[in-house]
C-alpha cells in the first residue's frame, strides 16, 4: 500500500530536518503580539495582524488559522504554516491524537480535546511527540 502524506512528512521531518522545521505550505504573517514558535494564531481583519488563538472564543477559531514556525516579536513578519508537518522537539504530544486549539492557554495546541464550555477545532493529528501534521485550512468548528 501507500503512506499517507502525514506520514511521508514525518519521515523527512525526522529524517533530514531539525527543530523547529517544516515542509508544506507557509505564509508571511505579521504579529499582533509576540508569538512562540509552535503556537496556533488567527487574523484579526481590523489590523491585517495574526493573534494567539484561544478555544473559549470563536472569533479566534474561525477562517483560516496558522502554525508559528518560529518566534515573531510583535509587528514583525514572521513565517506561518497553512498546511503541513511540523517538527518542535520540546514538544511531547501522544503519537496518532488528534489536535486541537487549546481552550486553556491562548496560542497553545493540545493533543486532549477541550471539554466544556469550548469552541472545538480539530487543526491536525500528532504524527510523533514532537512532529505534527497540521491544517489551518476552514474546518469544522463545535460548540461544547
Amino acid at each position: 500500500g501507500f503512506a499517507s502524506i502525514g506520514t511521508v512528512w514525518s519521515l523527512y521531518l525526522k529524517s533530514f530536518l531539525g527543530n523547529n522545521s517544516y515542509i508544506g505550505f507557509p505564509r508571511n504573517i505579521v504579529a499582533g503580539e509576540a508569538l512562540t514558535a509552535g503556537q496556533v494564531v488567527y487574523h484579526k481583519a481590523a489590523d491585517s495582524k495574526w493573534y494567539k488563538a484561544l478555544g473559549t472564543a470563536y472569533v479566534t477559531v474561525k477562517g483560516n488559522l496558522c502554525l508559528a514556525v518560529a518566534n515573531i516579536a510583535l509587528n514583525a513578519t514572521g513565517v506561518g504554516l497553512i498546511v503541513g508537518g511540523y517538527r518542535n522537539d520540546t514538544l511531547t504530544w501522544t503519537a496518532q491524537n488528534e489536535l486541537w486549539v487549546s481552550k486553556a492557554t491562548a496560542g497553545l495546541i493540545t493533543d486532549t480535546q477541550p471539554a466544556t464550555p469550548a469552541f472545538v477545532r480539530n487543526i491536525g493529528h500528532a504524527e510523533a511527540a514532537s512532529i505534527a501534521f497540521f491544517n489551518g485550512l476552514a474546518t469544522d468548528i463545535t460548540e461544547i
